[in-house]
């Protein structure tokens, strides 16, 4: 990161290359990105939360767009705005579940925003291995945050709503925060963590093997 930068012209470049690269990756390959998390995913909202049971995840490969398909129910009976809540299928309520549909699309474009930066910004062949290996964790942490945050408030919104619709509710707010925008001012905060990271480790692997020839130098 304190090397100095190519002309804004080749910088430019960079992106657009990298850019084209990992988009075209990730539109032809998101279902096979995707499918493999498919069971994480779930785990993750089901653990994130007492109030619903995720009762299903499953990819849907209908359509234009896979999605990411999220069945749940209120695991109890809950008090909203003076309200008692209840889970589908208890006392008169109708049977059924709550379903949140995600697309593959969605899921990875914070993902993807930050591989792009991160293949772009200028970099030894090292110092861009050394960021993949630093941004793959990232990317997933993205990822479980976004899905997490998304499902859950997508699933309580209806019952906000419908019962105290001015009422704020923090994990409503952050799930708009994230869709206004900040979803992918995290991702670039990521990037540039990586890339700082990884110019550190960089530096002090170039420090720590120096060849036999200059370790023999040293000491004559």
């Amino acid at each position: 990161m304190l090397q100095p930068l190519p002309p804004l012209r080749s910088l430019l470049l960079r992106f657009v290359l990298a850019g084209g690269l990992v988009l075209g990756i990730g539109g032809t390959w998101a279902t096979a990105i995707i499918a493999p998390m498919v069971p994480l995913l779930g785990r993750a909202v089901s653990a994130a939360t007492a109030d619903f049971t995720i009762s299903g995840v499953s990819l849907d490969r209908h359509g234009e767009q896979p999605n990411v398909v999220f069945r749940a129910n209120l695991r109890h009976v809950e008090l909203v705005g003076g309200h008692f809540v209840y889970p589908l299928g208890a006392e008169a309520d109708p049977a059924g579940w709550y379903q949140i549909t995600l697309t593959t699309g969605g899921i990875l474009q914070y993902p993807l925003l930050l591989l792009i930066v991160v293949l772009a910004w200028p970099a030894s062949m090292a110092g861009v291995a050394l960021r993949g290996l630093l941004a793959a964790p990232l990317a997933a942490v993205l990822i479980l945050l976004h899905v997490t945050v998304t499902v859950l408030a997508e699933l309580w919104f209806p019952i906000h709503d419908d019962i105290v619709p001015g009422e704020f509710w923090p994990l409503l707010a952050c799930s708009r925060l994230l869709m206004g925008g900040g979803g992918l001012v995290l991702a670039l905060a990521m990037a540039m963590l990586a890339i700082g990271l990884a110019f550190r480790l960089e530096g002090w692997l170039r420090r720590r093997v120096v060849p036999s020839h200059k370790r023999q130098d040293a000491f004559t």
